[in-house]
Protein backbone atom coordinates (compact mmCIF):
# COMPACT_ATOMS: atom_id res chain seq x y z
CA UNK A 1 0.00 0.00 0.00
CA UNK A 2 1.40 3.39 -0.93
CA UNK A 3 2.40 6.02 1.65
CA UNK A 4 -0.06 8.56 0.23
CA UNK A 5 -2.95 6.13 0.59
CA UNK A 6 -1.96 5.41 4.19
CA UNK A 7 -1.75 9.14 4.86
CA UNK A 8 -5.26 9.66 3.49
CA UNK A 9 -6.55 6.85 5.69
CA UNK A 10 -4.80 8.36 8.70
CA UNK A 11 -6.47 11.70 8.02
CA UNK A 12 -9.85 9.95 7.69
CA UNK A 13 -9.19 8.25 11.01
CA UNK A 14 -8.49 11.63 12.66
CA UNK A 15 -11.70 13.08 11.23
CA UNK A 16 -13.76 10.15 12.50
CA UNK A 17 -12.39 10.56 16.01
CA UNK A 18 -13.17 14.27 16.03
CA UNK A 19 -16.86 13.69 15.34
CA UNK A 20 -19.23 13.42 18.29
CA UNK A 21 -19.58 9.65 18.37
CA UNK A 22 -19.78 7.36 21.30
CA UNK A 23 -16.51 5.96 22.49
CA UNK A 24 -17.34 2.38 21.58
CA UNK A 25 -18.48 3.31 18.09
CA UNK A 26 -15.34 5.40 17.49
CA UNK A 27 -13.13 2.52 18.69
CA UNK A 28 -14.99 0.06 16.46
CA UNK A 29 -14.57 2.34 13.45
CA UNK A 30 -10.89 2.83 14.25
CA UNK A 31 -10.28 -0.91 14.54
CA UNK A 32 -12.11 -1.66 11.30
CA UNK A 33 -10.15 1.10 9.54
CA UNK A 34 -6.89 -0.33 10.87
CA UNK A 35 -7.82 -3.85 9.77
CA UNK A 36 -8.81 -2.70 6.28
CA UNK A 37 -5.68 -0.66 5.61
CA UNK A 38 -2.98 -2.55 7.49
CA UNK A 39 -2.07 0.69 9.27
CA UNK A 40 0.83 -0.04 11.65
CA UNK A 41 2.24 1.85 14.61
CA UNK A 42 5.22 2.79 12.43
CA UNK A 43 2.85 4.44 9.97
CA UNK A 44 1.21 6.35 12.82
CA UNK A 45 4.63 7.42 14.11
CA UNK A 46 5.61 8.63 10.64
CA UNK A 47 2.41 10.67 10.37
CA UNK A 48 3.01 12.25 13.77
CA UNK A 49 6.59 13.10 12.76
CA UNK A 50 5.32 14.69 9.53
CA UNK A 51 2.86 16.82 11.50
CA UNK A 52 5.57 17.90 13.96
CA UNK A 53 7.94 18.74 11.09
CA UNK A 54 5.23 20.88 9.45
CA UNK A 55 4.75 22.71 12.76
CA UNK A 56 8.51 23.34 13.01
CA UNK A 57 8.67 24.68 9.47
CA UNK A 58 5.66 26.90 10.16
CA UNK A 59 7.28 28.25 13.34
CA UNK A 60 10.56 28.87 11.51
CA UNK A 61 8.67 30.73 8.79
CA UNK A 62 6.93 32.85 11.40
CA UNK A 63 10.27 33.66 13.05
CA UNK A 64 11.80 34.61 9.69
CA UNK A 65 8.78 36.79 8.96
CA UNK A 66 9.15 38.77 12.17
CA UNK A 67 12.92 39.05 11.75
CA UNK A 68 12.52 40.46 8.26
CA UNK A 69 9.79 42.85 9.40
CA UNK A 70 11.99 44.20 12.18
CA UNK A 71 14.96 44.61 9.82
CA UNK A 72 12.81 46.42 7.28
CA UNK A 73 11.82 49.03 9.81
CA UNK A 74 14.28 51.86 9.49
CA UNK A 75 15.52 53.31 12.77
CA UNK A 76 14.88 56.77 11.45
CA UNK A 77 11.17 56.02 11.29
CA UNK A 78 10.93 55.89 15.06
CA UNK A 79 11.14 59.06 17.13
CA UNK A 80 12.03 57.31 20.36
CA UNK A 81 12.69 53.89 21.83
CA UNK A 82 9.18 53.45 23.16
CA UNK A 83 7.72 53.74 19.67
CA UNK A 84 10.23 51.20 18.36
CA UNK A 85 9.47 48.78 21.20
CA UNK A 86 5.74 49.15 20.60
CA UNK A 87 6.23 48.28 16.94
CA UNK A 88 8.33 45.21 17.80
CA UNK A 89 5.75 44.07 20.36
CA UNK A 90 2.98 44.39 17.78
CA UNK A 91 4.99 42.31 15.32
CA UNK A 92 5.66 39.67 17.98
CA UNK A 93 1.97 39.55 18.82
CA UNK A 94 1.08 39.01 15.15
CA UNK A 95 3.51 36.14 14.71
CA UNK A 96 2.62 34.38 18.00
CA UNK A 97 5.92 32.69 18.73
CA UNK A 98 5.90 30.13 21.51
CA UNK A 99 8.62 29.39 24.01
CA UNK A 100 9.35 26.15 22.13
CA UNK A 101 10.04 28.21 19.00
CA UNK A 102 12.41 30.47 20.92
CA UNK A 103 14.23 27.50 22.44
CA UNK A 104 14.60 25.88 19.01
CA UNK A 105 16.02 29.08 17.49
CA UNK A 106 18.44 29.48 20.40
CA UNK A 107 19.55 25.85 20.03
CA UNK A 108 20.11 26.33 16.27
CA UNK A 109 22.24 29.41 16.91
CA UNK A 110 24.32 27.62 19.54
CA UNK A 111 24.81 24.66 17.23
CA UNK A 112 25.84 26.98 14.40
CA UNK A 113 28.42 28.70 16.62
CA UNK A 114 29.69 25.34 17.87
CA UNK A 115 30.20 24.05 14.34
CA UNK A 116 31.81 27.36 13.37
CA UNK A 117 34.23 27.11 16.32
CA UNK A 118 35.15 23.56 15.36
CA UNK A 119 35.78 24.46 11.72
CA UNK A 120 37.77 27.56 12.71
CA UNK A 121 39.93 25.44 15.04
CA UNK A 122 40.64 22.95 12.26
CA UNK A 123 41.59 25.71 9.85
CA UNK A 124 43.95 27.30 12.40
CA UNK A 125 45.62 23.92 13.05
CA UNK A 126 46.04 23.33 9.30
CA UNK A 127 47.61 26.78 8.85
CA UNK A 128 49.97 26.07 11.76
CA UNK A 129 50.97 22.74 10.25
CA UNK A 130 51.64 24.43 6.92
CA UNK A 131 53.75 27.06 8.70
CA UNK A 132 55.82 24.31 10.34
CA UNK A 133 56.17 21.99 7.33
CA UNK A 134 56.76 24.59 4.61
CA UNK A 135 60.05 26.40 5.02
CA UNK A 136 59.08 30.09 5.21
CA UNK A 137 61.43 32.86 4.04
CA UNK A 138 64.02 34.12 6.53
CA UNK A 139 62.17 37.41 7.20
CA UNK A 140 59.08 35.42 8.24
CA UNK A 141 60.96 32.72 10.09
CA UNK A 142 62.62 35.05 12.56
CA UNK A 143 65.65 34.27 14.67
CA UNK A 144 66.40 30.79 15.96
CA UNK A 145 65.52 30.58 19.65
CA UNK A 146 66.72 27.06 20.50
CA UNK A 147 69.33 25.17 18.48
CA UNK A 148 68.90 21.41 18.08
CA UNK A 149 72.14 21.17 16.13
CA UNK A 150 74.37 23.79 14.46
CA UNK A 151 72.13 23.93 11.37
CA UNK A 152 68.62 23.58 12.79
CA UNK A 153 66.48 24.75 15.69
CA UNK A 154 63.15 26.19 16.82
CA UNK A 155 62.45 29.61 15.32
CA UNK A 156 59.90 32.29 16.18
CA UNK A 157 57.62 31.01 13.41
CA UNK A 158 57.72 27.51 14.97
CA UNK A 159 56.69 28.93 18.35
CA UNK A 160 53.87 30.89 16.72
CA UNK A 161 52.74 27.72 14.91
CA UNK A 162 52.72 25.77 18.20
CA UNK A 163 50.61 28.52 19.80
CA UNK A 164 48.26 28.38 16.80
CA UNK A 165 47.90 24.62 17.27
CA UNK A 166 47.05 25.20 20.93
CA UNK A 167 44.41 27.81 20.14
CA UNK A 168 43.00 25.68 17.32
CA UNK A 169 42.69 22.74 19.71
CA UNK A 170 40.96 25.01 22.23
CA UNK A 171 38.42 26.11 19.62
CA UNK A 172 37.77 22.51 18.61
CA UNK A 173 37.21 21.46 22.24
CA UNK A 174 34.88 24.41 22.84
CA UNK A 175 32.95 23.55 19.70
CA UNK A 176 32.58 19.89 20.63
CA UNK A 177 31.56 20.82 24.19
CA UNK A 178 28.79 23.05 22.82
CA UNK A 179 27.68 20.33 20.41
CA UNK A 180 27.58 17.78 23.23
CA UNK A 181 25.70 20.21 25.49
CA UNK A 182 23.22 21.03 22.71
CA UNK A 183 22.12 17.41 22.25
Amino acid sequence: MSAKNKSKNFNAFKINLKKNLSREKAIDEALSLLEENLFTSDDAENEVQKIEQEKRVEADDRFKKISEAIRKKNRKQFRDRDEALDEVLLLLDEVRLTSDDAIRVKRKRKMFHAVLNTIFGMVVICLAAILIVVDPPAWLKGPTLIYFNPNDGATVSDVIAILMIGFGTLFIFLGFAEIKKGK
